[in-house]
């Protein structure tokens, strides 16, 4: 348990520079455009399963 709270706190001291914040948000942002489109392509195939 302390290693896990050991790599929380490192990682949030990185997010707190400015070049891991940079790179937290260039990951947040790929994460929600993958979720958006596995969304977009699931609601795809949904429709093309109907016809």
């Amino acid at each position: 348990m302390n290693r896990f709270i050991a790599y929380i706190r490192t990682f949030y001291a990185y997010i707190q520079t400015p070049k891991g914040r940079y790179d937290f948000l260039d990951f947040l942002r790929a994460f929600l455009i993958i979720i958006l489109v596995s969304v977009f392509i699931g609601a795809f195939l949904q429709e093309l399963m109907k016809l």
